[in-house]
């Protein structure tokens, strides 16, 4: 069998490599020039220091709860009036 894979990132690159350790035939198609210029790329696989913090650890709740708004946070909520969001949130 020979198996194509889509995208030469972090995924695609990891999973053409052990499939050819298994014995595959496998290609890689990359749109791009060069590979992990996708979602691999800049900050989409940032891990820093804040983020990588376990969520009880003492002040990350309050951290959290400050940086909702703001624009250059690692995540973000739009505050709008959403039920199904009220009801993930209160279950999370």
């Amino acid at each position: 069998m020979h198996i194509v894979l889509l995208g030469a990132g972090v995924v695609g690159a990891e999973t053409a490599y052990y499939l050819a350790q298994d014995g595959q035939a496998v290609t890689v198609v990359e749109r791009g020039i060069a590979p992990a210029l996708g979602c691999c790329y800049a900050d989409a696989g940032l891990a820093n220091g804040f983020t990588a913090s376990p969520w009880p650890a003492p002040g990350i709740p309050t951290t959290v709860l400050k940086n909702f708004c703001r624009d250059d946070t690692p995540y973000r909520v739009r505050l709008r009036p959403d039920p199904a969001m009220a009801v993930w949130i209160a279950r999370f």
